[in-house]
């Protein structure tokens, strides 16, 4: 905060006004160090260029300068107020207020709409200290127009409450429910960062529970709210598709691939459910849930590196892999894009999800860590033969190929096989004929 209020005396002493604002306030109330702090001013962008020796415009446009102290930045940004939100999201036009209290009057929620003075004073307008006291998420005035007029500030007040572990208040969740369709405005690039946000959180099921009962999930996840209320009548579980699922999110270290992996892994479930003698099945579930997966990172627009994780984490959740070394190298085969730990950990929170009295299968995935310590993935480069000796046996084209995967199956099962004259023999004893 000193160099940061390094800018506001220096902003000062050419007679213009200026605060810290917004979440470094916030954030330092809770004992928190800020990430990033922001800093308002009565001075426009030109000004504050002219006052600081190294700035760049990062902002110009919405009045936004950032300004180079000791290698670090701070946005400065002139106070602002907003014209008519007609699209649900930006407002048409930004303009340049008069005063901190117009510029506070626009933030969204209380605990963000709070500014330390020169003198290290809080201004509070709107009651955000209290608020901070009583944990809650409360918008600056009124709720149905703070989120008729920004869509995202119905995700951002549920992100709040997942990082913070705040409820949100009562007529702000009101408004939410009123107001959800607005959603609807928003990129699903701004969704998907707000839900990794939220998932990156301890408060992982309280929050997307509360997401559900406000209609807000079945608008921006709807593959997850159909989970709510799926039962799971068998021995290996004791909560629904939904708790389950939240409860696996939760046991997995704080990685968005794994936790997103985690969120998606039963989709399939409400697809392939099936009651037998009062027993629930879900055969094939984890191949639904691929399928599902599919449609929801593309949709979100997940690169293609976090894409091929998370699926092939989904299809692989629910795969038996024996404590034994011939199980564990075949699974290693089989891995492509992630790794076997990161299976492990999320078969690990899949088995903590489920009903206690089946917690001793952990101790089996322990056992396949240390053999895979041991144990290598085997590429057909591994093998003591090559194409050209298949080509001296008789084969072509792409009969190499399909032979030295079948040798390299062979090799799977048997390490020791893996000796050229037994490989030789092998591909012998498949060799075209005539």
């Amino acid at each position: 905060m000193d160099k940061a209020m390094k800018i506001l005396m220096k902003l000062k002493e050419n007679n213009f006004s200026s605060y810290i604002v917004g979440g470094a306030v916030r954030d330092g109330l809770l004992g928190h160090i800020p990430k990033d702090i922001d800093i308002a001013t009565s001075a426009k962008p030109e000004e504050v260029m002219s006052i600081f020796p190294k700035t760049y415009p990062s902002g110009i446009l919405f009045g936004t300068v950032t300004v180079l102290i000791d290698g670090k930045e701070y946005e400065v940004t002139t106070y602002r107020k907003d014209g008519d939100y007609t699209d649900g999201r930006r407002p048409d036009k930004v303009y340049f207020g008069d005063s901190i209290e117009e510029d506070l009057s626009r933030r969204d929620f209380t605990i963000n709409a709070m500014a330390i003075k020169t003198d290290g004073e809080i201004l509070d307008l709107f009651g955000g200290q209290e608020d901070l006291q009583k944990r809650i998420i409360r918008c600056v005035g009124d709720p149905v127009e703070r989120c008729s007029e920004d869509g995202l500030r119905i995700l951002r007040a549920f992100r709040f409450s997942a990082r913070y572990g705040f409820e949100i208040e009562s007529k702000t969740f009101e408004a939410i429910k009123e107001t959800k369709e607005n959603l609807k405005n928003i990129s699903q690039e701004r969704i998907r960062e707000e839900i990794l946000k939220i998932l990156l959180t301890d408060n992982v099921t309280p929050t997307f529970l509360s997401m559900y009962e406000a209609g807000v999930l079945e608008i921006i996840l709807p593959e997850i709210a159909e989970m709510y209320g799926v039962e799971q009548n068998n021995p290996y579980h004791v909560y629904d598709v939904f708790y389950h699922t939240l409860k696996v999110v939760e046991n997995t270290p704080k990685d968005e691939v794994l936790r997103l992996a985690a969120l998606f892994h039963d989709l399939g479930k409400v697809y392939t459910k099936e009651t037998v003698d009062g027993i629930d099945r879900f055969y094939g579930h984890h191949k639904v849930s691929k399928k599902t997966t599919k449609l929801i990172l593309e949709r979100m627009k997940f690169s293609n590196k976090v894409k091929n994780e998370i699926l092939e984490l989904v299809y692989f959740h629910d795969v038996q892999v024996l404590a034994k070394r011939r199980s564990v190298r075949r699974l290693l085969n089989k891995l492509e894009y992630t790794n076997l730990d990161n299976l492990l950990a999320l078969k690990r929170a899949d088995i903590l999800g489920q009903n206690p009295k089946y917690l001793a299968r952990i101790s089996d995935l322990e056992k396949i860590k240390e053999i895979a310590k041991s144990e290598k993935k085997l590429t057909v480069k591994d093998l003591a033969v090559n194409g050209y000796d298949m080509m001296e046996l008789g084969f072509f084209g792409k009969e190499i190929g399909k032979i030295l995967n079948y040798l390299l199956d062979f090799v799977i099962e048997d390490p020791s096989s893996n000796k050229k004259e037994i490989l030789i023999e092998m591909a012998n004893s498949v060799r075209p004929r005539g």
